[in-house]
């Protein structure tokens, strides 16, 4: 990023942790994309390779029978001596890659350098990564030296091992545009294909983009070698994500100033496509085939991600899947998919630009203290194993499809079924349940009075989880430290149900359940020790659902941060904020408090990973109701209206006083934003007042 290196297997722990690759094993592929990569083996001198770490790791997958594809520079620009954008490159390269073949001469899949067309785009045309150029030269400079380089290297790979595979990846992209910019949309459609091209020995004369090479400073004696060494793929592994189909809109007005950009002739937009209702996305089937009917070369999606929702996630996956079966059905050699990446990724949001650690997770969470499986890691194995009996949601539309079946028939949703005594709740989880794809019955705990009502309900309805929420209590000043008082009281029903049905439960409780005597946050493993009627009945409830069911998972949150409901608590707080009025706080507890958005989603990715027992969700970050009150008001502008005197007021009252705390952290994963983080999402969503004065 800029201009320094940041390593993914350091950040997701992969680097430390080799019993990894018994997790991976345990999914039953056979297969898999493996970083044996030239700026980690030999950083500092072409002599100078450490092949421990490699050593270790392939041998550990051989061992468990799993083939690896080597991965020798993945959109890295190669070690500081040799970089891609130098003429010694693609020998080398070349070097390297051979050094790897009589290390392990028994590796036959290779995959020397990944998408190299898409690195020179972000390397060499939008300067997003090193050496950050911004013009054709660049990119073309860049596209070649990889291109030469992975020739050369299948040359020096294949004098060592002649059976030696090359499995080459590109993202499957295509643009789209309004009808002035067409010519700027077939230009890039035609030069999406140029590194297969050049592989291939496609670029002569005769090739559509030569007159654009020479323009861009590439010798014809550049070209020749290509048509002279041709080095086709045995495997074309395409990516396709929903961000490879572009759109190029010359209307501007109807999009941000930053999204505007250009060339020498128009002024233009270049967004996704899948976010532009009138342009017609071709999607992954069609643009496979063509690739096949291209190319006649066996193909394979090599990486199949959203960073979305876990339902979503789950959904883009099985489609992928699923095009490859109909692909299969139609004559064209498919022979994968890849859920990229295992171990999730860090900072692919701003393609790698920014460093800030957000991490998406793919088929395990690494934020637990050993990575956790998720539910792509359930549905990879099912399909290994050719299971049918998939997760409901897998078979419903993605958002992308706009609430079409995706093959073209009709659809029946499992619901989520969520018991509630608070209203506000229960809009709360329609509203994210909406919005995440996710059919959703709402069911107030007061209208099912007896057992066989719950019964009845759920027979009915056939859900495929049951959320049980807690209930707030009453807005007084007397009670503002709780969210949550009791269970519904028709919670024994409930678990039996869900007990009887082997029906997945999703129960909520909250920090009352711990006297705030410990002295720093508690964690999952702390007994419970309640202060209070309330504390002491959700106490009780949590004992019941975890003794009658194992996997039952059990949310604890701190005080809600609820935007919907902005009268609620903190809410109110802010409308005295807002109005002057003084605030009274309860007393010098510190907390935890939890942005209820965040939570309900992280709730429910947890449900669909079938995780279970107790987790905390609360916001990172413990504070006195003093300093929350103060945070608040620096978010509406009130540091400039007195809430600096009133805060130092609230310390004067405090000291002295005995100070209990009831925050909450995790052991078992950290997965909710900061506080600061939460409290001005909290704050963009809700109802603005028109003032803030103390």
């Amino acid at each position: 990023m800029g201009d320094a290196y940041h390593d993914q297997l350091l950040k997701n722990g992969h680097q430390t942790r080799p019993d990894d690759l018994e997790a991976i094993a345990r999914l039953g592929i056979k297969t898999i994309r493996y970083p044996v990569v030239w700026e980690r083996i030999a950083p500092d001198h072409p002599g100078q390779p450490d092949w421990r770490w490699t050593d270790e790791r392939l041998g550990l997958l051989r061992q468990k029978g799993i083939n690896p594809i080597a991965g020798l520079l993945h959109h890295g620009s190669g070690p500081r001596y040799c970089t891609f954008d130098q003429p010694d490159f693609p020998e080398t390269f070349a070097r390297f890659a051979r050094q790897v073949a009589e290390r392990y001469p028994w590796l036959t899949l290779y995959n020397p350098i990944n998408e190299p067309l898409t690195t020179a785009r972000f390397a060499g045309l939008y300067g997003f990564w090193y050496p950050h150029g911004t013009d054709d030269r660049a990119f073309c400079r860049i596209l070649l030296n990889q291109c030469k380089g992975i020739v050369l290297a299948m040359r020096e790979i294949r004098q060592v091992n002649p059976d030696a595979q090359l499995i080459q990846t590109e993202d499957l992209g295509m643009t789209h545009s309004t009808e002035p910019l067409r010519y700027q949309a077939e230009f890039e459609n035609r030069r999406r294909w140029l590194g297969f091209d050049l592989l291939c020995g496609k670029v002569g004369r005769q090739h559509p983009l030569w007159n654009y090479l020479m323009r861009s400073g590439v010798e014809p004696e550049e070209l020749d070698f290509f048509h002279a060494h041709p080095c086709p793929p045995d495997m074309l592994g395409m990516d396709y994500y929903l961000t490879s189909e572009r759109f190029l809109d010359h209307d501007t007005d109807k999009y941000p100033s930053h999204l505007v950009g250009g060339n020498d002739w128009h002024t233009y937009v270049d967004v996704e496509a899948v976010r532009v209702p009138e342009a017609k996305m071709a999607g992954a089937e069609n643009l496979l085939t063509e690739a096949w009917q291209r190319y006649g070369i066996p193909l394979a999606v090599t990486e199949a991600h959203l960073g979305c929702t876990r339902e979503e996630q789950l959904r883009w996956f099985y489609q992928s899947y699923q095009t490859g079966q109909r692909l299969l059905a139609k004559g064209v050699d498919f022979r994968a998919v890849t859920a990229w990446a295992m171990l999730g990724s860090y900072d692919w949001n701003s393609l790698l630009t920014r460093d800030t650690n957000h991490y998406e997770p793919g088929l395990f969470d690494v934020r637990s203290p050993e990575p956790r499986p998720t539910a792509l890691a359930t549905l990879v194995r099912q399909l290994v194993g050719r299971e049918t009996d998939l997760h409901p949601v897998v078979a419903e539309p993605g958002w992308w499809q706009h609430a079409k079946p995706p093959d073209g028939g009709q659809i029946t949703k499992k619901t989520l079924l969520v018991f509630t005594d608070n209203a506000s709740m229960g809009r709360a989880f329609a509203l994210v349940c909406e919005q995440r794809g996710l059919a959703c019955r709402v069911v107030s705990a007061d209208s099912l009075k007896t057992a066989g009502d719950t019964h009845s309900l759920v027979l009915s309805l056939r859900p495929w989880a049951i959320i049980a929420v807690c209930e707030p209590v009453a807005h007084t000043s007397s009670a503002w430290q709780l969210h949550g008082a009791a269970q519904p009281h028709n919670l024994t029903h409930l678990v039996t149900v869900c007990q009887h049905h082997d029906i997945p439960l999703l129960a909520f409780s909250n920090d009352s359940v711990f006297d705030g005597a410990k002295g720093k946050p508690y964690t999952e493993s702390d007994l419970v020790c309640p202060a209070g009627v309330a504390g002491e009945s959700l106490a009780m409830a949590e004992k019941l659902v975890s003794d009658t069911l194992a996997r039952a998972l059990i949310v604890r949150t701190g005080i809600l941060l609820n935007p919907w409901h902005p009268d609620a608590l903190i809410g109110a707080n802010f409308q005295n904020l807002s109005h002057n009025h003084p605030l009274e706080l309860p007393d010098h507890r510190r907390i935890s408090p939890a942005y209820l958005p965040e939570v309900i989603h992280h709730s429910l990715d947890l449900l669909l990973d079938e995780a279970y027992g107790i987790w905390h969700l609360a916001n990172v970050g413990e504070v006195s109701w003093a300093d929350l009150a103060r945070k608040m008001a620096h978010q509406t502008g009130g540091e400039k209206t007195g809430i600096e005197d009133w805060y130092r007021r609230q310390q004067e009252k405090s000291l002295g006083k005995t100070t209990l705390s009831t925050a909450m952290s995790s052991e078992k994963a950290i997965l909710m934003s900061s506080l600061d983080e939460a409290i001005a999402s909290y704050w963009r969503l809700l109802p603005q007042p028109a003032a803030c004065l103390v």
